[in-house]
């Protein structure tokens, strides 16, 4: 999830990539990123997707009870709809839990906080036994503003969303580059040949071939392709392992003299 931007009420909750949300199941006793633990349970065990108050747990405190956990879940206002709905409990599988649906109804403005979080919790009955102690809930480390989905104040919000990069950064998705609006049609026949970021776009264009396949894809006038390619190799000015490389357009018209990372 992107903090730094508002959450809109029936949207997808999603993570910056852009991909279903995912908890899973660690060793707190080892370091970030070690071996994901995979149990054995029939039934398996199922997480659930609760909204905490945006304080919650008190700055610098790494653990909480279970009792304080509940103490803090948000429930919806009297007269509302459920404040999140969705695939809420979702099955542990190899560790993993993915929540694929999941949207708020209601936005955060009600509560003291003025922000939510989002927790997870095991509901499995005898799962804490089976690991011979507590399994502590997980809780998104910064709160977050979940707005009202009205035109007026998300195309605010949009334009922020969707603005590009001056200059851009190589790991940057694509469509922070000049000419290629994010969703568009050019950004999704990107996507759908493996082209992500603006380095998979860099090192697309590096070859006469790669620049033929992007041509190809974009199906638009070169000029624009020059633009979006130029903008993306800004950022390799002051790097010592580049080349110079000529863009021509089909009837070998020299357009531009850009950068490009042979790297």
């Amino acid at each position: 999830m992107d903090s730094s931007l508002p959450i809109f009420t029936t949207h997808k909750i999603l993570d910056p990539g852009h991909n279903p949300l995912q908890i899973n199941l660690v060793d707190i006793n080892y370091n970030r990123g070690d071996p994901i633990i995979a149990i054995s349970r029939d039934p398996p065990p199922k997480v659930e997707i609760v909204v905490l108050k945006g304080d919650f747990p008190p700055r610098g405190h790494d653990s909480w009870t279970s009792q304080e956990f509940d103490d803090n879940i948000v429930k919806e206002r009297n007269g509302k709809a459920p404040l999140i709905i969705g695939d809420l409990l979702v099955t542990l599988k190899h560790g993993v839990a993915t929540f694929g649906d999941i949207k708020f109804t209601d936005n955060s403005s009600w509560i003291p906080t003025k922000k939510f979080k989002i927790g997870a919790r095991l509901v499995a009955p005898g799962t804490h036994a089976a690991f011979q102690g507590r399994v502590l809930e997980a809780i998104t480390e910064v709160p977050f503003v979940v707005r009202e989905y009205r035109m007026g104040s998300f195309n605010f919000f949009l334009n922020e969303a969707f603005k590009k990069h001056h200059p851009p950064k190589l790991d940057d998705y694509v469509w922070r580059l000049e000419k290629i609006a994010k969703n568009g049609a050019f950004h999704k026949k990107l996507a759908s040949e493996g082209i992500h970021t603006v380095k998979d776009f860099l090192n697309q264009s590096a070859t006469t071939t790669g620049q033929k396949r992007l041509r190809e894809v974009q199906q638009e006038i070169v000029t624009e392709f020059a633009a979006s390619l130029a903008q993306g190799t800004a950022m390799l000015e002051d790097q010592p392992n580049l080349s110079h490389i000529i863009f021509y357009d089909e009837g070998a018209t020299r357009l531009d003299e850009i950068l490009a990372s042979t790297s």
